[in-house]
C-alpha cells in the first residue's frame, strides 16, 4: 500500500442516515468535501470536533473548516462510494486534489474493489473531459468557504 502522504487524519462521516461525506486534517486544518454542498449540520459539526479535537478546535471550543470543492454526485445512492473516492485521491495525491473532476461512475465501484483486494492505493478513473475542462483545471479546487462551527 502506498504510503506518501502526510494528512494526519482522513475519515469518511456518517452524516445522517442516508449521507456520508470525505473529511481529513492537514497542517491543522480540516478539511470537509460534501457532494451535497457547503454545509455543515449541527451532527456533523460535532462529530468534527470531536474527531479533531486535538488539531483545530480553539480555546472557544470553535473550529474553522475548509469546504473543498468537488463533484456532485448523479444519483441519491452512492454518496459513500464518492466519499470513498474524495478520501482515496486525497491519500493517493494530496489534500489539494481536485475533487471536482468527472470521475468514471461506471468504473467507480469495480475499482474501489480492485483496490481493497490488491491493498493498493490507487487514483480513481475518470471519465473524458467536457469542453471546458481547461477552464476547470485552472479554477480554484480547495476552497468553497471556511465554516466556523
Amino acid at each position: 500500500m502506498q504510503e506518501a502522504f502526510t494528512v494526519s487524519d482522513v475519515a469518511g462521516k456518517y452524516c445522517t442516515p442516508h449521507h456520508w461525506v470525505a473529511t481529513a486534517c492537514d497542517d491543522d486544518e480540516v478539511l470537509m468535501a460534501n457532494r451535497l454542498g457547503d454545509s455543515i449540520s449541527p451532527l456533523v459539526g460535532k462529530q468534527l470536533k470531536q474527531l479533531y479535537v486535538h488539531h483545530c478546535v480553539d480555546a472557544n471550543g470553535e473550529m474553522e473548516v475548509i469546504m473543498v470543492r468537488c463533484i456532485q454526485q448523479p444519483n441519491a445512492s452512492d454518496c459513500g462510494v464518492f466519499a470513498t473516492v474524495f478520501l482515496f485521491e486525497w491519500a493517493a495525491k494530496s489534500v489539494t486534489a481536485n475533487l471536482d473532476v468527472r470521475f468514471d461512475t461506471d468504473r467507480m465501484r469495480q475499482h474501489l474493489l480492485t483496490c481493497l483486494e490488491r491493498q493498493e492505493l490507487l487514483p480513481f478513473p475518470t471519465a473524458r473531459p467536457r469542453r471546458n475542462a481547461k477552464q476547470a483545471e485552472t479554477a480554484a479546487v480547495r476552497t468553497v468557504r471556511k465554516i466556523k462551527i
